[in-house]
């Protein structure tokens, strides 16, 4: 009974306490109810949410909420302000419009405590630090952020991040991070530091902001990033940041992918890869920066070809290659390296290599090259340089030379601190490409303009050159072999030259032509300044040749005096075309064939030339000419000032062919003419004009063992006398001589004589141009010796009845008697006969 007695009492008891126990917890969960939903509708109250807040500051977070409720996703805040413990931040850093807040407790092993918190925000807006030196546009896209959320660990030392997501420009982010406290409160900046510190303003992050809108993210972007940063030495802090973007759009150029993978950690900023593809093709560029020795270095590859990628470049880097007549159709591929070097320094600090096809510089292009470069003290090396050049076949014929392209390779150095530059090259094309590309240097353009190519490019090495801020130290040296090849306006079968341009002075040394089995070989040197060309030189080239590549304005030969055959040519001195007054020269020349003006044909010539000022010279020359022989001395005066060429010539010809002198200078002659001329003439007169229209002197001409009844003007003759006197059907002349005079474009005589077998006859009178034959000859029957002089004499008077008259042109001379009427003539003829 009793142990029944007590476990009736214990359950009793037991049932009490259940009971209150239970009636606790249903008051406990009420009040909690009512709690909850108290804290759900009106939230934390305010006095006790400004104690919070108050509490908050006191522990060293300065934070202002305008309200907290609780709800099932944990404590949402409203309206939440971090602000900045500077002083002159006037704004919160962050202002965020709705933000969940669920605070989760954590045990150490040693038993003390701490607490995480889950964190989502929506709504954020940014206000930058004052110290953190950028000031960006309330109204940037960049202030605001879609979405955050994290697992905020906070320990008494530190504060972790994890799961950290935030969606900002339409980039996920992906953030882990650890975050040590500082044990003291930092002294607050003074005004003028802070100052310093700002160095982005407001206009120029608005200019960074208009850039990155450029940037179209059309298949998103993920950052992921993982922090540590030590507040009390900041040395120890470390960032890795990735980022990968997929279908992006840059200032309207097409990209498929972008990666960039960086990290920090003090001392080094590390670039490890940022790159963009393309259709396969990738841009990739690596750096790192040490902060401490202030040195970065890295690397740029490309083989991206699209010429859309300049699309990218700064509008005054378009600009520039417009002005610099530079198209570009394919950007080159190119490997380039930054060695360790200050910031202030990088461009002295490059090397790589390039290769690039079709760019067109001033007209002419280039097909494709290659080759390595390095800057290095403000110098820039080009080396190893191959290029294919593309020909411009088309302009050939305006121009006047092949215009053919080929290979070139060389190197070109470029010295920002001398202001120079060099270029070394060798390959095989027309120079005459050059001549629109290097316009600007017009040193250079007319010295190359004096070559040209028409039917293939030479074999050329060139070195060229200048202080381009004194175009005065311009410098070029050529070796060239080219065949076909012209100078000036001669053109020569093959030719090898040296040519070094320095000082307004193109000196060529050595030379040497090859005209068929004619050569040239020597030096010359052609000073511009002094409008002068200075030689050495002999050999076997044609003087027309020489002449047109040394003095082609004087246009002597080839136009006045011709020359064919073998050729021997010894010259050394000076000639000076601009005015010939320092012009000093002399020259030995054996010519097989010569043509002049008024001595036409003459073979197998040797002479001495000699230049003094405008006076040429040509003296001791000996010739052959139409069997016979000649020589003399003949002078031109080529003063630029005088412009019909005036002459001077001395000539004595013994016994040449006469009927071989007619028939070159093309005048008929029949079969019986002969005989045997000698001369000799001294005279001047002007090659720009017909001899007897500019000529004065004389000379005398005699005609032995001829025949002559043939000739155009002793038909005549002949006809007249078979009329006179009918019993004679042939009047031979074999003899002929005269003293002549030249003035005034006409030809006179006092003392003509002619005579045959069975007549002599004598004349005096004129030949001009305009008027013709205008003389007078006197006819003596039989002739001029032994018995027939002494008849001649005894018969004088009855000789005077045979005067005739000489007039007309010099093709159809008239003859006539002088002292009887043509109608008295015998049997009714006329006595006057025209020559045929």
């Amino acid at each position: 009974m009793v142990c029944h007695s007590i476990s009736k009492r214990i359950t009793g008891i037991t049932y009490r306490v259940v009971t209150v126990v239970v009636r606790l917890l249903c008051v406990v969960a009420v009040l909690l109810l009512c709690g909850f939903v108290f804290l759900r509708v009106y939230g934390i109250p305010a006095p006790v949410l400004r104690h919070i807040v108050k509490r908050l500051n006191q522990a060293d977070i300065p934070v202002n909420i305008d309200s907290v409720r609780l709800t099932l996703r944990g404590w949402q805040a409203m309206n939440v302000q971090y602000y900045s413990k500077n002083p002159h931040d006037i704004e919160p850093l962050f202002r965020v419009g709705e933000m969940f807040l669920f605070r989760r407790n954590v045990l150490k092993e040693d038993g003390s405590g701490n607490w995480k918190m889950d964190v989502e925000a929506h709504g954020i807006y940014l206000n930058p630090s004052v110290e953190w030196g950028i000031e960006i546009p309330s109204d940037s896209a960049f202030r605001r952020v879609e979405m955050a959320s994290l697992t905020l660990a906070v320990f008494s030392d530190r504060i972790e991040f994890s799961d950290a997501e935030m969606a900002w420009l339409g980039v996920d982010f992906h953030v882990e991070g650890t975050f040590i406290k500082k044990n003291m409160r930092p002294e607050p900046r003074s005004k003028t530091e802070m100052n310093r510190l700002k160095m982005i303003r407001e206009a120029e992050f608005q200019t960074v902001e208009d850039q990155l809108r450029s940037i179209e993210l059309l298949g998103g972007a993920d950052i992921d990033a993982e922090f540590f940063v030590d507040a009390r030495n900041l040395g120890e802090s470390s960032l890795k940041l990735s980022l990968h973007a997929k279908d992006l759009r840059i200032r309207k150029v097409d990209f498929d992918e972008l990666w960039f993978e960086g990290t920090f950690a003090y001392p080094e900023i590390i670039m490890k890869r940022v790159a963009l593809e393309r259709n396969g093709q990738v841009l990739s560029a690596g750096a790192a920066y040490n902060l401490v020795s202030k040195m970065v270095h890295g690397e740029i590859e490309n083989n991206i070809t699209t010429s859309k990628l300049l699309l990218l470049t700064p509008q005054p880097v378009l600009d520039l290659l417009v002005k610099a007549q530079l198209q570009l159709e394919e950007l080159p591929e190119f490997r380039l390296h930054v060695e360790p070097a200050p910031f202030s320094g990088v461009l002295n600090a490059l090397h790589g290599s390039f290769s690039i096809n079709d760019i067109t510089y001033a007209g002419l292009l280039i097909e494709a090259a290659r080759g390595d470069f390095r800057r290095k003290n403000d110098r820039l090396e080009i080396t190893g340089i191959q290029a294919a050049v593309g020909g411009q076949e088309k302009r050939a014929a305006a121009v006047g030379s092949c215009l053919q392209g080929g290979g070139v390779s060389g190197n070109v150095y470029w010295d920002a601190h001398r202001n120079r530059f060099d270029v070394e090259a060798k390959g095989s094309i027309d120079p005459n490409l050059l001549l629109q590309p290097l316009a600007m240097v017009r040193i250079a353009t007319n010295v190359i303009d004096r070559f040209y190519f028409p039917d293939g490019c030479p074999e050329i090495s060139l070195e060229l050159g200048a202080d381009y801020t004194d175009w005065k130290t311009f410098y070029m040296d050529i070796h060239g072999v080219g065949r076909n090849a012209g100078f000036e306006e001669a053109l020569i079968s093959q030719i090898n030259i040296s040519a070094f341009y320095s000082n307004a002075v193109l000196t060529l040394d050595p030379i040497a032509a090859m005209d068929g089995v004619d050569f040239l070989k020597g030096s010359a040197a052609v000073n511009f300044r002094q409008d002068s060309v200075t030689f050495d030189a002999f050999g076997s080239m044609n003087p027309e040749l020489i002449e047109q590549a040394v003095y082609p304005q004087a246009g002597l030969f080839g136009r006045h005096l011709k020359t064919s055959g073998d050729t021997k040519i010894k010259a050394k001195g000076m000639l000076e075309w601009q005015t010939m007054q320092m012009t000093d020269f002399e020259a030995e020349i054996e010519v097989e064939r010569l043509d002049i003006p008024i001595v036409a044909g003459l073979d197998h010539v040797s002479a001495t030339v000699i230049g003094d000022g405008p006076h040429i010279t040509v003296t001791n020359a000996a010739y052959e000419v139409y069997g016979g022989k000649g020589n003399g001395t003949f002078s031109i005066e080529l003063d630029p000032a005088q412009t019909n060429l005036p002459y001077t010539v001395d000539v004595d010809l013994d016994r040449i062919d006469y009927k071989q002198m007619l028939q070159y200078i093309g005048k008929k002659c029949g079969e019986r003419t002969v005989g045997k001329l000698s001369a000799e003439v001294s005279m001047t007169a002007e090659l720009k004009q017909h001899i007897l229209a500019s000529a004065s002197g004389g000379g005398h001409v005699g005609l032995e063992d001829g025949e002559l009844g043939d000739v155009p003007v002793f038909k005549g003759f002949s006809k007249v006398m078979r009329v006179v006197v009918p019993g004679f059907k042939f009047f031979s002349i074999t003899r002929f001589s005269m003293d002549f005079t030249l003035d005034n474009g006409q030809v006179w005589t006092e003392n003509a004589l002619f005579s045959g077998d069975v007549f002599h006859a004598s004349a005096k009178g004129t030949y001009g141009l305009a008027d013709g034959y205008n003389a007078n000859v006197q006819v003596n029957m039989l002739a001029d010796k032994g018995l027939s002089k002494v008849i001649r004499v005894i018969t004088s008077p009855l000789s005077r009845l045979f005067e005739l008259r000489l007039t007309g042109p010099l093709d159809d001379p008239s003859w006539s008697l002088k002292n009887f009427n043509p109608a008295m003539g015998h049997s009714g003829k006329q006595t006057s006969e025209r020559s045929e």
